[in-house]
């Protein structure tokens, strides 16, 4: 007989609820380092009108807003859990659906399921822990399962602290989980300055938001030299928002061009607006320029052992995974000398520096990365090691393995 849903895999064993975005490849790779491991892991999917889980991907999932989809044994959807409720207008006549209650039924999930864990992924921007905190007031959750607040890279506090009202709600949210991961120390040091002591960060962090890189064979001669690849530069941040600019960026690239090309430019998630200005650009560039929207995780990767360069300036980040994707493989980051970030890597040595609202420090950088092929191979070299110790995901995964079950049984401090 099939697994039914409510039937977990490993019965007696400890219980973790997810809380973010199930669309997201950072939620994915995060609980997938917990696979085939002895715990009972479902997600409660945020967002779901805005994007769903893989449907090859076998977590038990809780999926929250509008939806219809079919219940089986990896799957909950609100549409048939009994959450939407019809509308009527005042003749008697159907009008629509009412949202689903997703607080609701997340507290019924936590009080029915008991989680030993309940683990949110994010805190802010549609994401779990915010979301979390107040179902968790509103339905006096607080003696269900220890919660650990997983922040995201640098957005969820290096400058939102600074607003009275958010810094608020960070505090709150500090003060009520019982566990924090982040994948940078600066964020130690801001929730110090709220009054949060440093022992409420887990012993794994810091630790790369996806679980980290898998890598070949644990060397990298499986890698060309990217003085050897196509001259490919990759641009993952083509898009404008508070944490990064993408108009200083095509400013640097037209500064360059004719010190650069001939080369091929790759740029994701590329918005409307950034591309409006694209198209402002001589033709003799845009001919090298290949617009992608957002792909899947594998289909970037595959590109990065492709590219000589990666290309990721930004305002506000923590230590980005596109910085451990190209360490891993073999691709030589340009990047923004961030408080999260310099800690990590040293201009020449690993990385070159650029600031996000320089397109002249851009540019420079560009010139430099794409044509001294001793800079970017022995850079290569040293990310490889720095890449191995840091972000191996074997490595990773034994110790989120080994924390969670430290937790589970309480022998973590919380």
């Amino acid at each position: 007989m099939a697994a039914s849903f409510e039937q977990d895999a490993w019965p007696g064993k400890a219980k973790i609820l997810f809380i973010g975005l199930a669309q997201s490849s950072h939620t994915q790779a995060w609980i997938d380092l917990l696979e085939n491991a002895e715990f009972n892991v479902r997600l409660f999917a945020m967002s779901a009108g805005r994007g769903l889980p893989p449907p090859d991907w076998q977590v038990r999932t809780y999926v929250s807003g509008i939806n219809f989809g079919k219940n089986n044994a990896t799957r909950r959807y609100a549409g048939l859990k009994g959450g939407l409720r019809l509308i009527y207008n005042t003749v008697g006549k159907r009008v629509g659906w009412s949202p689903l209650n997703s607080g609701a039924w997340l507290a019924e999930v936590i009080k029915k399921w008991k989680p030993d864990i309940i683990h949110t992924l994010g805190l802010f921007d549609e994401q779990g822990g915010q979301f979390y905190l107040e179902v968790r007031k509103k339905y006096r959750l607080e003696n269900y399962g220890q919660w650990v607040l997983q922040l995201r890279g640098g957005s969820d506090m290096a400058l939102r602290r600074h607003n009275p009202e958010i810094r608020e709600i960070i505090r709150q949210a500090f003060l009520e989980c019982d566990q924090i991961i982040c994948d940078n120390r600066a964020n130690i040091k801001y929730a110090g300055e709220l009054g949060i002591p440093s022992n409420k960060f887990a012993s794994i962090v810091p630790v790369p938001g996806t679980g980290g890189m898998d890598l070949i064979n644990g060397g990298a001669e499986k890698l060309s030299l990217p003085s050897e690849r196509e001259r490919i530069i990759l641009w993952p941040k083509a898009y404008e928002s508070q944490w990064s600019k993408a108009l200083p960026v095509l400013d640097a690239i037209q500064i360059a061009w004719e010190k650069i090309s001939p080369c091929e430019i790759y740029t994701l998630a590329m918005s409307a607006d950034v591309y409006d200005w694209y198209l402002s650009m001589p033709e003799e560039i845009r001919k090298h320029c290949h617009i992608a929207g957002r792909i899947p995780r594998q289909e970037v990767l595959s590109l990065m052992k492709r590219a000589r360069v990666l290309l990721a300036p930004s305002l506000v980040d923590g230590v980005p995974n596109s910085l451990y994707e190209a360490m891993a493989s073999g691709t030589f980051p340009i990047i923004s000398p961030l408080e999260t970030i310099m800690p990590i890597v040293n201009q020449h040595e690993n990385v070159l520096f650029a600031k996000n609202l320089y397109p002249h420090e851009i540019a420079d950088a560009l010139v430099n990365a794409m044509n001294d092929n001793m800079l970017v191979d022995k850079a290569a070299e040293n990310n490889f090691k720095l890449v191995r110790t840091i972000a191996n995901r074997q490595t990773i995964k034994a110790n989120v393995v080994n924390y969670y079950q430290g937790l589970a049984e309480g022998l973590i401090s919380v």
